[in-house]
């Protein structure tokens, strides 16, 4: 099968989300420090903010590579380093759901039976890939008839 008949996705974290998220929690601090909310609640921002990159961080990284017979194949990147190659042989994988929200874009897929979730943004799928993986799931995953698919 020839590579312009499948769909190769680096999944990795956003950093318009981590960017995101920063915002927010200065945005927090903001509206505490204005209102009438005891100061105690200063202490909850960085726990959030530290649980919520912690849990950007975590998410699944690697290469889902989508064919034109409907089969997926997900091959995990085990170190954090761009350079080093992939050495781990692509599994088998099922893609439950896509959920597109504006500019956010939210895929599930199971690996083995354990389903993982991976968020990304604009910087990390481009609007074609975004537009590709749409169609993919609507022609090989017509029985999810999600209303998210838009």
């Amino acid at each position: 099968m020839s590579s312009s008949t499948s769909l190769q996705l680096e999944l990795r974290p956003s950093r318009w989300l981590q960017f995101a998220l920063c915002g927010l929690a200065l945005g927090a601090a903001l509206a505490i420090w204005r209102s009438s909310v005891p100061n105690e609640a200063f202490g909850l921002i960085p726990l959030l903010l530290s649980l919520s990159l912690w849990g950007l961080h975590r998410q699944v990284r690697g290469w889902l590579l989508l064919h034109e017979d409907g089969r997926a194949l997900w091959t995990p990147r085990r170190s954090l380093d761009p350079h080093i190659q992939r050495t781990v042989d692509p599994v088998g994988v099922e893609v439950d759901a896509l959920q597109l929200r504006g500019p956010l874009v939210v895929l599930a897929f199971r690996e083995s039976g354990r389903r993982r979730r991976w968020c990304g943004a604009p910087d990390t799928l481009s609007t074609g890939e975004r537009r590709r993986l749409r169609l993919w799931l609507q022609t090989h995953r017509p029985d999810l008839d999600s209303p998210f698919l838009r």
